[in-house]
C-alpha cells in the first residue's frame, strides 16, 4: 500500500527537479548561484592587468559566468574566450 503511494510522489519529484535545474549556459561558461557580476573577468580587464579580486562588497546576482581561465569580451555581453585570445582584440582608451 505504502509502495503504491510513494511511486507518484518519486515520479512528480523527478519531473519537478528537472524543470529547476540551472539554465544552459554558453560556450565557456558556468551556471552561478551567486556570480561577481560586476567583476567578471573582461578581455579588456586582462590585456590591461585590471581586476577587482579581492573587493569585499560586490555585487551578486545567479546566471551565467565564464568558467576560470575564460574571460568574457564584453561586459553585460560577449562571448567568453581564452585569455590568450583576448591579447588578439583591440581596444581603444
Amino acid at each position: 500500500m505504502i509502495a503504491s503511494h510513494i511511486f507518484p510522489l518519486i515520479v512528480f519529484v523527478a519531473v519537478i527537479g528537472g524543470s529547476l535545474s540551472d539554465p544552459e549556459c554558453g560556450e565557456n561558461q558556468e551556471w552561478k548561484d551567486c556570480g561577481a557580476y560586476y567583476c567578471e573577468d573582461t578581455c579588456y580587464g586582462v590585456v590591461k592587468h585590471l581586476s577587482c579580486r579581492g573587493m569585499i562588497n560586490f555585487t551578486c546576482k545567479p546566471g551565467c559566468f565564464c568558467k576560470p581561465g575564460y574571460a568574457i569580451t564584453s561586459l553585460n555581453y560577449g562571448d567568453c574566450i581564452t585569455y590568450d585570445e583576448c591579447s588578439n582584440l583591440v581596444f581603444i582608451d
